[in-house]
């Protein structure tokens, strides 16, 4: 007992920085084992893929464009070399540069020293710039690490609990998570962390650190004109997420993950974020003398280096396709240690913004232009998992007030959603449900939906039946009234001629869905290869009654340069007396049956098949130089060849609800029928060049009647 109380006398504990002294003891041994580098020098097989990835709503995230590089690290306590020993890139959209425009290593030595870098010149001061705690900069220069030794003036340490956790590689492990948290306030600007440090329960190794790599800067220099206004629309966050295996009784990284992330301004629930994922194996080590690194000392320099660019593209020793790691997790896995207004906990968190952009700016044939205003409160602990999204706005052309409130509450996989809502409803039957640019297309191009002005109000929920919700099972019950949806423009501001919005049958009817979505991230918009399906049914009851199937099929597959998909779409409307107008099928046009009208064909059945071969051309694919930090993005040209089948059909009351569409002008000048069924398949064909990945598009189109002719068409954006 004297001894004990001799120890805690000499060894008091610091319950500024410590919650108990037997943590502060635990985060002292790590800290000692974080001053020595214990191996002369050590190399590795490498790789890595820098990811650009799409947050899109309902938990929706994929890989659009991701470059992967393989090759070899080799370091010691002074010095490092990242060699760079192959390269390739597969993408769906703009393939930005990332690879080029980080111009430096981002294998990070994290393991040693009292300072690490993420992205950057070990040995480059802190500046005086950037924004708040949740800067993009904040990735750029030193970051006192948690485990230095002066790491007192910094940050506080809790929690200590030991549990069990998987690996990455999926391995069970013991370990005491420690939380950590940076010191409210610095005199000078100053990059710390905040997150949870996994150290062995026995030695104190650290084996993973996972949280948050920010700014904070001192109250005296508060951020003012453009950069606080920038920081409060655009969230950004640098997490990190590292993971330490010991081989050969060293510790050495094995895994390192970092989100470089921009949240698209005034959303909530769209955003692109630059991944880095990094694994590395084969490790050689060469014994020697451990070597103590002293107070103050940086990680060492890494280098990078790569091999010629011919050298680059004959590599073929790849270990993981492009899209495998960087998909193998979500930003929501790292919430719970990022930036404390986006967490699941904490105070309830008001932001003025609305899921996507689409509910407070939108411009289109109906409405004209439409601007609002919206938010979303996050309940959080006040109610955990609740959040309530209210917006409203005004159609300038039809003068139109819209808006409404939801309350969405989550638990686990479970969710429930109630709503009012009145709104220009897109009743398009066969459309991309991750087509997010329905709100601004129309400005540029021909404007491609079919419109309802719909009041209603919602019950519904569902069951996530993977991971945040890739698959999902839901059903809702509603209370539906549309009306005359009239058009109040012909033309766009480009000067092009926008076909007809369908007449729209006014009624109020209770309508009920059960949907069935499984993995929506296969898509056009993402480069993940494999299958997706959506199937839903819904009926109506009242002054319609009906019932509708409507089901979408989607695969896509990477080989060997090319890039196929397929989208099948199928559905079928029955009704005892009448099919309401907006539950009819409509295809012809761009995305459907190039070279027909739009909605030139329809029916209470249909079909449409739509494939793509593409082939990225062996040349053009490196980032075009502008300076030693800028690059464009590569011009990475491809050929697609796309084709379309649509069949559409009526039963009697079908061909009455086609009848009820009434006449148009079409595109011969002369007045047709608006819409009838295609008497037996009808085909298209378009010959395309993508540059920049498919963000440009030129080529021809026609369809394959007899008297079918070539047509140019240009696109901007993946649409297939």
């Amino acid at each position: 007992m004297f001894v004990l109380l001799l120890i805690l006398q000499q060894a008091p504990a610091d319950t500024a920085a410590y919650a108990t002294p037997a943590l502060r003891a635990l985060v002292a041994r790590a800290a000692d084992s974080n001053a020595v580098f214990p191996a002369r020098s050590f190399r590795a097989h490498f790789e890595s893929e820098i990811a650009v990835n799409k947050a899109l709503p309902n938990r929706v995230e994929g890989v659009s464009s991701v470059e992967q590089y393989a090759g070899t690290l080799t370091w010691d306590a002074r010095t490092g070399d990242q060699h760079n020993e192959g390269y390739r890139i597969v993408t769906t959209g703009l393939p930005l540069p990332a690879g080029y425009v980080l111009g430096t290593a981002w294998i990070v030595p994290n393991l040693y020293g009292d300072r690490f870098t993420l992205l950057s010149n070990p040995k480059e001061k802190v500046k005086d710039r950037g924004s708040k705690e949740d800067s993009l900069a904040a990735r750029a220069s030193n970051v006192v690490h948690p485990l230095a030794s002066d790491r007192d003036q910094y940050y506080r340490y809790a929690n200590g609990d030991t549990v069990e956790v998987r690996t990455v590689a999926g391995q069970a492990q013991r370990v005491v998570v420690v939380n950590v948290a940076p010191r409210p306030e610095f005199s000078e600007p100053t990059r710390v962390f905040r997150g949870q440090l996994y150290l062995d329960p026995g030695t104190g190794a650290l084996l993973r650190m996972r949280g948050q790599i920010f700014l904070i800067r001192p109250a005296s220099k508060p951020l003012t004109g453009f950069k606080k206004v920038a920081n409060a629309l655009v969230v950004t966050a640098s997490l990190i997420d590292f993971e330490n295996t010991r081989i050969d009784g060293v510790l050495l990284p094995t895994y390192q993950a970092a989100d470089l992330a921009l949240v698209l301004p005034l959303t909530t629930a769209m955003g692109t974020m630059v991944r880095l994922v990094t694994r590395l194996d084969q490790a050689t080590i060469e014994s020697g003398r451990s070597v103590a690194l002293g107070a103050g000392a940086v990680p060492p320099e890494v280098l990078r280096t790569e091999a010629p660019k011919d050298s680059l593209g004959r590599y073929r020793a790849w270990e993981a396709s492009p899209t495998d790691w960087p998909s193998r997790y979500l930003i929501n896995d790292g919430l719970d240690v990022g930036p404390p207004k986006g967490r699941p906990t904490g105070p309830p968190a008001l932001f003025i913004r609305a899921p996507t952009t689409y509910q407070f700016f939108r411009f289109n044939r109906v409405e004209g232009i439409y601007t609002g205003v919206a938010g979303t409160l996050f309940l959080r602990d006040a109610f955990p998992g609740l959040a309530l999204r209210a917006g409203v706005g005004y159609g300038w052309w039809d003068q139109e007030v819209k808006g409404g409130l939801d309350a969405i509450w989550t638990k686990g996989r479970w969710f429930t959603e109630v709503a009012g809502r009145h709104e220009l409803a897109i009743v398009t039957k066969f459309r991309d449900p991750l087509d997010y640019a329905m709100g601004t297309r129309p400005i540029f191009a021909q404007d491609l939906y079919d419109y309802a002005d719909r009041l209603y109000a919602e019950v519904g929920g569902g069951y996530g039946l993977e991971k945040h919700r890739n698959g999902v099972i839901r059903a809702d019950l509603a209370v539906v009234k549309d009306k005359a949806t009239p058009q109040e423009l012909s033309s766009g501001p480009l000067g092009q001629d926008y076909s007809g919005n369908p007449v729209v049958d006014a009624g109020t009817y209770f309508r009920s869905r059960v949907s069935l979505i499984w993995r929506q991230d296969i898509s056009s918009h993402f480069a993940r290869p494999g299958i997706g399906a959506q199937v839903y049914v819904e009926n109506g009851q009242g002054d319609f009654q009906y019932t509708s199937l409507n089901a979408r099929l989607v695969g896509r597959a990477n080989k060997s340069g090319l890039l196929l998909t397929f989208v099948g779409y199928g559905g079928v409307a029955t009704a005892p007396t009448a099919i309401p107008t907006q539950q009819l099928f409509l295809i012809g046009g761009d995305f459907t049956l190039p070279g027909y009208d739009f909605d030139q064909f329809g029916g209470s059945r249909a079909l449409l098949l739509t494939g793509s071969i593409g082939y990225v051309l062996p040349f053009l694919k490196q980032p075009i130089p502008v300076s030693k930090k800028l690059a464009l993005p590569a011009l990475n040209p491809n050929i697609n060849l796309i084709g379309y089948v649509g069949w559409t059909g009526a039963s009697d009351i079908g061909q009455t609800a086609l009848d009820q569409l009434g006449t148009r002008v079409n595109s011969d000048n002369q007045v047709v029928p608006y819409s009838v069924t295609t008497n037996g398949a009808r085909g298209s064909i378009q010959l395309k060049l993508g540059l920049f990945g498919n963000f440009l598009g030129f080529g021809v189109a026609r369809t394959l009647d007899p008297d079918g002719q070539w047509a140019f068409v240009f696109s901007i954006s993946q649409y297939l």
